[in-house]
């Protein structure tokens, strides 16, 4: 079975496509995405621009190999320190989950850098490329978001940065300058406020009181500027 077991990575596919098609790609979600024809990226995706090759095709008769000599397979990693995770969607129809090529609806492949930046891309059951997403840490959707068509045309695009001028990498830095590296530790969400009427960055991260319990430091940024719209503590995080 691939990814350790059949029901994690059909679970797990089933997320990712989930969320590709019904939010993903949609104009309004979370208030933050813009539909855009602007060529100029952000570092990750000019790295990834960089090895385009690489991305725009799943060798399916390899992956088919890797399973075949380990149904286990999972993946592997990169000596630049990448996790490339691969699975496969099994097609409804399908006598069982078992790797069987003729019967699967679509591959996944996960790019994770040591820095926090994730690509995900997604392929047709030929290894054709049907879309790519990227996320910053486990869930901050970044980037240009896109579809394509089986020709390779762009037939979709969202920017998820649009709404934000102050850049996600002017929050990593805003992070270093206290000590906290986001690709590592702390939280980071976005969006539309309706008290400040505003998109803002919404940063936390557990800190260190000397003499005391810890605590979580909070900080909302203002989405255009970066200026300082509110800060404050929290208790510690409480374990579930």
């Amino acid at each position: 079975m691939a990814m350790g077991s059949a029901s994690y990575k059909v679970t797990i596919a089933f997320q990712l496509v989930f969320l590709l098609v019904i939010c993903g790609f949609n104009a309004t979600c979370n208030g933050q995405d813009k539909k855009v024809k602007n060529d100029t990226l952000p570092r990750h995706q000019e790295d990834r621009r960089q090895k385009k090759s690489d991305m725009e095709s799943f060798d399916v008769d390899a992956y088919a190999k890797k399973l075949k000599e380990n149904p286990d397979y999972e993946g592997y990693h990169t000596k630049e320190g990448v996790e490339v995770s691969e699975y496969y969607m099994p097609d409804q129809q399908a006598p069982s989950d078992t790797f069987n090529k003729q019967w699967v609806q679509s591959y996944t492949r996960i790019e994770e850098r040591p820095d926090g930046y994730r690509t995900a891309c997604q392929f047709d059951r030929n290894g054709r490329q049907i879309s790519v997403a990227y996320y910053f840490s486990t869930a901050l959707e970044i980037g240009k978001w896109q579809k394509f068509d089986s020709t390779g045309k762009i037939t979709e695009e969202v920017d998820k940065d649009a709404s934000f001028p102050f850049s996600l990498e002017k929050v990593i830095a805003f992070g270093k300058a206290h000590k906290v590296d986001f690709a590592k530790t702390g939280r980071l969400r976005r969006g539309y406020d309706s008290t400040y009427k505003a998109d803002v960055w919404n940063l936390r991260w557990v800190a260190d009181a000397q003499g005391g319990e810890p605590y979580q430091q909070i900080y909302i940024l203002d989405g255009g500027t970066g200026r300082i719209l509110k800060e404050y503590r929290e208790g510690p995080p409480q374990r579930i």
